[in-house]
């Protein structure tokens, strides 16, 4: 679904928070490399989203040209 999401113009620019309950090093690489904004374990509080959230955000936050 991420690859398809990617890969797609109109949706290529959503950015994705991949949230897993258990999951090894590859599937996580493997997420980032299909772009992923970032990923989170669960369990998580509040805080840590907001935290990957902000730096997914601040990542992306470039000058437009006009």
């Amino acid at each position: 679904m991420l690859s398809a999401l990617k890969g797609n113009l109109a949706t290529a620019p959503i950015l994705v928070l991949v949230v897993y309950v258990s999951s090894g090093w590859e599937t996580i690489e493997e997420t980032l490399n299909l772009g992923a904004a970032g990923s989170l374990a669960k369990p998580f509080d509040l805080d840590e989203l907001l935290s990957h959230a902000q730096r997914a955000l601040t990542a992306t936050d470039r000058p437009r040209a006009e």
